[in-house]
């Protein structure tokens, strides 16, 4: 609260938390494919995450991904927390075909 500090100050002041990450979340081989993944959902020309993720997923495995990661399938692709987009990726690395890989590698 700006009134913790004195001279109480004209801003707004806030606390970054940083911490040091012991372990990756995305493997390290897979660190390209996951800038690909993001790269390719970000600049797919849709309104939400279900339509970026159509030609990736059935939509039945959208849905089951927006339901156990609480993600609003009306969501944008910048609304998604990292937490998401790893747990959407872990999923996608570790269930789709090469084919649909090679969607996201153009």
């Amino acid at each position: 609260k700006s009134t913790d500090f004195t001279p109480v100050p004209k801003v707004i002041p806030v606390l970054l938390k940083i911490e040091l990450i012991t372990k990756p979340s995305i493997p390290v081989a897979d660190k390209e494919l996951y800038r690909s993944f993001l790269v390719y959902c970000f600049n797919q020309w849709s309104k939400d995450i279900a339509n970026a993720l159509d030609a990736i997923f059935t939509y039945p495995q959208i849905k089951r991904l927006s339901i156990d990661n609480k993600f609003k399938l009306s969501a944008t692709p910048t609304e998604l927390t990292l937490k998401q987009w790893i747990a959407i990726f872990s999923y996608f690395s570790s269930t789709t075909t090469s084919e649909k890989r090679s969607l996201i590698s153009g």
